[in-house]
């Protein structure tokens, strides 16, 4: 094809005929501002050899890319994350330079994560003895002789509630004569709680494993106040979930159920000003269910406060009862037991102190 032809296919900026040489006579580019050999410097220092970038690393290849390995260079370390093969990496095998030492908290890996059974923490009733009593507003120094005259020492009054001590025989006797005590928890591990990440780790340094099994079910109960975390369903939920994972892990994502009506284990969860309480609900539920309640009436007394307004009377059993207003007869029927010298809960099946690790 004629050069005119070409000329008018659009060519740009109305050039005719072919493009000029990017080269001019003698080899060289019309942008080099110095003459000379190729691959010299205008400082007059050797460049490459011919083939090789002007101003290239000498050795390189001719023709080779720009700025190419050596032949001579030796090859880089394959890595290998199972040899660990790669010189002087941290944390990684080498016979050139050993990995650095890490200094962290016994039982917690390099990301900061507690480790189940090896950062794990001692219950703290198995430590010190004490445990906690729930009760009702206003029946707390009942509640105190009553734990006094059941086995209890060094009780201290709180507010709706008493911490006391007591070694096992004694706890299962509150736990079974008791007809004040709503409550009785044994505390597992107190902690700082000011956000959800911190409540899930510090619930993982109980090693529930241990504590319950596979088949059995188990349910978290949380009150707070006056603190950053301020919703109970959501940091019971954050507790179950820390339960569940260390499960998950140990037996290939087997975990045990949630039965929020009835389970095996009673966990409770008390936050305040972010100081946490985890612990275990020795009752197996409110103690103020005695059994004997057959059939529901419409808002029936409550049988700690039925047995409550006995104590205060000074009732002593062998005077007549009466109780024109008696509905489902529950202070008659807390005055029969009383009488009959029978256990609080007599009726019960089940306690929650069966699930503890030294029961």
């Amino acid at each position: 094809m004629s050069d005119e032809g070409r000329s008018g296919r659009g060519g740009r900026g109305g050039q005719t005929g072919k493009r000029p040489s990017a080269k001019q006579p003698g080899g060289q580019s019309p942008r080099r501002k110095f003459a000379g050999k190729p691959g010299s410097r205008p400082d007059g220092k050797p460049g490459g050899k011919p083939g090789g970038r002007p101003g290239g690393k000498p050795g390189s290849k001719p023709g080779g890319r720009p700025g190419s390995r050596p032949a001579n260079r030796p090859a880089r370390h394959k890595f290998d994350k199972k040899a660990g093969n790669r010189p002087g990496a941290p944390g990684r095998r080498s016979s050139i330079a050993p990995a650095p030492s890490i200094a962290s908290r016994p039982g917690r890996v390099r990301s900061g994560r507690f480790v189940p059974g090896i950062d794990t923490v001692e219950p703290i009733y198995q430590r010190t003895g004490v445990y906690f009593a729930q009760i009702a507003g206003g029946l707390e120094k009942l509640g105190a002789r009553e734990l006094e005259a059941l086995g209890a020492t060094d009780i201290n009054i709180i507010n709706r509630g008493l911490d006391f001590k007591a070694d096992q025989e004694t706890l299962y006797r509150i736990c079974y004569c008791s007809r004040l005590i709503t409550r009785v928890l044994a505390p597992m591990h107190k902690f700082r709680a000011e956000n959800a990440e911190a409540l899930y780790l510090e619930t993982k340094r109980i090693d529930w494993t241990n504590i319950f099994r596979l088949d059995q079910t188990f349910a978290v109960f949380a009150n707070v106040s006056y603190s950053k975390i301020d919703h109970s369903q959501f940091a019971a939920l954050k507790v179950k979930d820390s339960v569940v994972d260390m499960f998950r892990k140990r037996y290939k994502q087997k975990r045990p159920n949630v039965n929020p009506s009835d389970p095996d284990l009673w966990l409770a969860l008390h936050i305040h000003n972010d100081e946490a309480t985890l612990s275990i609900d020795c009752s197996g539920g409110s103690l103020h269910k005695r059994g004997y309640r057959q059939q529901q009436v419409e808002a029936p007394i409550q049988e700690t406060l039925a047995a409550a307004i006995l104590e205060i009377s000074g009732w002593n059993g062998k005077t007549k009862l009466y109780d024109p207003m008696c509905g489902s007869g529950t202070l008659l029927s807390e005055a029969w037991m009383r009488a009959a010298n029978l256990p609080a809960q007599v009726l019960r099946k089940k306690f929650g102190f069966m699930m503890l690790p030294d029961y």
